[in-house]
């Protein structure tokens, strides 16, 4: 324990400084966290709307004095690429899914016991 005044006076200033960090730090995970969930869910309205307000939070934070203004600055910048990326990823996701598609009812009709590659029906039943 302390025994001089200013040292007892540092353990009340270091918990109370501890205990509103913790309040922020759980505060900015559970913001990140809600945009994250909208982001791979897919959905772009939900993932805009918490992207709006992780902005809004972030940088109150920066005011507060938690983060600091460039750490803020990175951590919104790629949350916005998050949410912009959206659209494409999904684009892709869905292009992979139909290539796959077509690859499966190649190796379907390959399969086939009467199939010949060189016969013209079909090579226009399996082009696409």
């Amino acid at each position: 324990m302390a025994h001089h005044k200013s040292a007892k006076k540092r353990i009340v200033q270091t918990a109370k400084r501890t205990e509103r960090n913790r309040y922020y730090r759980t505060r900015f995970k559970n913001i990140v966290k809600a945009v994250h969930e909208a982001v791979e869910a897919g959905d772009k309205a939900a993932a805009a709307e918490a992207f709006k307000v992780a902005n809004k939070k972030i940088h109150a934070m920066v005011s507060k004095g938690f983060l600091k203004k460039q750490t803020a600055s990175r951590k919104v910048s790629r949350l916005h690429k998050m949410v912009n990326n959206i659209e494409a990823a999904y684009a892709a996701s869905t292009l992979l899914h139909i290539s796959l598609t077509k690859i499966q009812y190649k190796e379907h009709l390959c399969s086939k016991k009467n199939f010949n590659p060189l016969s013209i029906d079909t090579m226009k039943s399996a082009s696409f």
